[in-house]
């Protein structure tokens, strides 16, 4: 039978579909919980993690290993409707826990069949540097509980908490991962919070470090430079790329031919700092979410972002 090139280019996207959803590589962290949330509601919260790129060429941080990944934690909680999800994540999924992490997370994306995200609400939140509320301990399921309670019971099925790059259980981003990254850039820390013991005094500016230390200031430098790139691989523009991702490891593989059909989110609330990656969702994304709820994380309309940092930096330094 002969291909034309159109059933060509349909195969060809279908096979770099497939190629990339493995290398999310998906898996389930731990048995699911099942937490009774009130008027009759029994909600299930399962974990997950997905492996995803930690420099996109599109940020610009050009001394990031171009292959390096990192982890990216979250979890979905939804109400357990009927007989079939019950036996389903008692039996079948709890039952293989034997299997692999991997094994685990094809079994329960297979279980929700999910064809789209209509009924899935993704929750960016503020910071940043905090990971989003743990289900049920940090954020109540039943009706009158929370937002996430309101929404499993007007209609959105789950509800997903990702721990954004850098925070959280996801890949985390604290001085002592960036001392291993990055050692040189704490080469003039005391001795007991890792640096190498020069005799430093309060009052000794940046030039005269430089005098003192020549080639170690050269190095903290260099480390400085390295840092920031590597940092800057955490800002809004990467996360909201991960929650793509996320919903992509979550979503059936579209059949061949329809990969070009837009999926996305059915609602996301963002919370501060969550509002502002809410806004770059909506500036860079291409299907963002089809409803965008912000609670504060507004950016500013009639100032510059420079001005407004200045006067930040200004209130900083007078701390």
């Amino acid at each position: 039978m002969e291909v034309t090139i159109d059933q060509s280019n349909q195969l060809q996207q279908h096979a770099t579909t497939v190629s990339s959803r493995k290398e999310l590589n998906h898996r389930l962290v731990s048995p699911p919980s099942f937490h009774a949330c009130g008027d009759g509601r029994t909600v299930v919260v399962t974990e997950h993690r997905i492996s995803v790129l930690t420099h996109r060429s599109n940020n610009g941080a050009a001394d990031v290993e171009i292959n390096a990944k990192l982890d990216v934690f979250f979890t979905v909680s939804e109400i357990i409707e009927n007989e079939s999800d019950d036996y389903f994540f008692r039996k079948i999924l709890c039952g293989a826990k034997s299997s692999s992490p991997e094994k685990q997370a094809s079994l329960y994306v297979n279980h929700l069949g999910m064809e789209n995200a209509d009924e899935c609400i993704i929750y960016l939140q503020g910071g940043p540097g905090f990971g989003a509320s743990p289900p049920i301990c940090g954020l109540g399921l039943g009706d009158s509980s929370s937002w996430a309670g309101k929404a499993l019971s007007r209609g959105f099925k789950r509800i997903v908490l990702m721990d954004q790059r850098g925070t959280g259980k996801s890949s985390p981003i604290t001085k002592q991962t960036l001392q291993n990254r990055f050692p040189d850039l704490f080469i003039f820390d005391d001795p007991d919070e890792g640096g190498s013991g020069f005799l430093l005094t309060k009052d000794q500016t940046i030039d005269q470090l430089q005098i003192a230390y020549p080639d170690q200031s050269k190095n903290v430098v260099t480390a400085l430079k390295e840092s920031v790139d590597f940092l800057s691989c955490f800002r809004a523009d990467n996360i909201v790329q991960d929650a793509e991702c996320v919903k992509n490891a979550l979503l059936m593989v579209p059949t061949i031919g329809s990969e070009s059909k837009p999926r996305p989110w059915g609602a996301a609330l963002g919370q501060s700092f969550g509002g502002f990656c809410l806004m770059t969702y909506l500036s860079q994304i291409e299907d963002p979410p089809k409803v965008c709820i912000f609670t504060g994380g507004i950016a500013p309309m009639l100032s510059s972002c420079d001005d407004i940092y200045t006067l930040l930096w200004e209130a900083v330094k007078e701390r």
